[in-house]
């Protein structure tokens, strides 16, 4: 009897643990994606694994990861920074034999938290494609099929013989039916920074004329200074001298019969401001200037100002204007700048006669002109 009962509890003992053999051998069941997401040097900043499975099954209202041995599909990815600024994400879906079946780049050149909506976007769509979407990663129609299961409206256990992992049950591969290819997905990521262009100083000969400021009209010429920035505009510093004018007078007290003329001169100091252009193309543009000036005007004569007449007088003006810039290559540029001025500070030049008051010989007008032909070199 002993022996009875010994031989049946072993039988039962022996039973047990090849039912165990057999649980512990088995595959174990394939029930959702598996996400594997790394952050590599530098993306400190991006997004985490844990929270990026949490706002994946927030959008899909599932919890659908589980770990690599149970997923259907693999969901890899890695997010870093990239050399010239920005950060770039990579999604790739795989089976677990590490056959790639697509993946995706997306890039940004802000801060790498502009990139978490489209790798949550891509990832959701790809694993619960909505009505009529293309915009996530191509998967084989049976690893798609055995993520739809998973959304069901009463979900079942997937048939592990559907995943791409798993022999056909006649020994064959099972075909991979290939669905449309997806369109490019629209993501909304800072654009790339347009390079910046240096900052660019001239140095500046030139040709000048002046209306109002001497007798007749005032030719001179010069030598300036221009900065140019590319979105504020350019600015400049010139210093010009004109060659004389005359203004002659006759003394009806004197019998003489000669004419008596007095010279003028101007010495002119320029600091002007002229806008990006406003019209034009990549190699000549029509720019808006403003301009203030002041120098002083010299008359060299005999016995013709008073005493109490300075003969070099100040004079101050400010004056509007286009400016026409041709670039002949990349470091010269010629350039026809003119416009009207308003004097601000006129002097009054006078003579005095033999007999009766002073009069007057020239006096700087309310309102001139002036024009500027230049051509600049670049120093760097």
């Amino acid at each position: 009897m002993t022996r009875r009962w010994v031989g049946i509890v072993a039988g039962v003992c022996l039973a047990a643990l090849a039912g165990t053999a057999r649980a512990q051998g088995a595959a174990p069941a394939k029930t959702g994606p598996a996400l594997n997401w790394t952050r590599q040097a530098g993306a400190e900043s991006c997004i985490a694994s844990v929270e990026l499975a949490a706002r994946i099954e927030a959008r899909v209202k599932k919890k659908i990861f589980v770990a690599a041995p149970e997923a259907i599909v693999a969901v890899e990815g890695y997010v870093a920074p990239e050399p010239s600024g920005g950060f770039v994400a990579t999604i790739a879906m795989s089976d677990g034999q590490g056959v790639l079946y697509g993946s995706r780049e997306l890039h940004t050149a802000g801060a790498c938290a502009e990139l978490d909506d489209g790798l949550v976007f891509v990832i959701a769509v790809t694993l619960r494609p909505q009505a009529g979407s293309v915009t996530g990663i191509e998967l084989p129609e049976n690893v798609a099929t055995a993520l739809d299961a998973l959304f069901g409206a009463e979900p079942t256990e997937p048939d592990p013989a559907a995943f791409p992992s798993a022999p056909a049950p006649s020994g064959k591969p099972a075909p991979v039916q290939p669905r449309r290819q997806p369109e490019p997905v629209a993501l909304a990521v800072a654009p790339e920074p347009e390079p910046r262009e240096a900052l660019r100083a001239f140095i500046e000969p030139l040709g000048a004329l002046q209306l109002g400021l001497q007798p007749n009209v005032g030719f001179g010429g010069g030598l300036g200074v221009r900065v140019r920035t590319p979105s504020i505009g350019s600015f400049s510093v010139h210093g010009a001298l004109f060659a004389k004018t005359t203004r002659q007078v006759i003394d009806a007290d004197l019998d003489d019969g000669l004419k008596r003329g007095t010279d003028f001169t101007t010495k002119m100091l320029s600091i002007g401001y002229c806008t990006p252009a406003l019209l034009g193309r990549a190699s000549f543009g029509l720019e808006a200037c403003a301009a203030g000036r002041f120098g002083a005007v010299t008359a060299d004569t005999n016995d013709f100002l008073t005493p109490e007449s300075s003969q070099a007088s100040l004079f101050a003006s400010v004056g509007l204007g286009a400016r026409l810039a041709v670039e002949l290559n990349a470091n010269v540029v010629v350039a026809l700048a003119a416009g009207p001025e308003l004097h601000l500070a006129r002097p009054v030049f006078q003579y005095q006669p033999n007999e009766g008051l002073p009069a007057e010989v020239f006096k700087v007008s309310t309102v001139g002109g002036a024009a500027e032909l230049s051509v600049a070199f670049a120093l760097f």
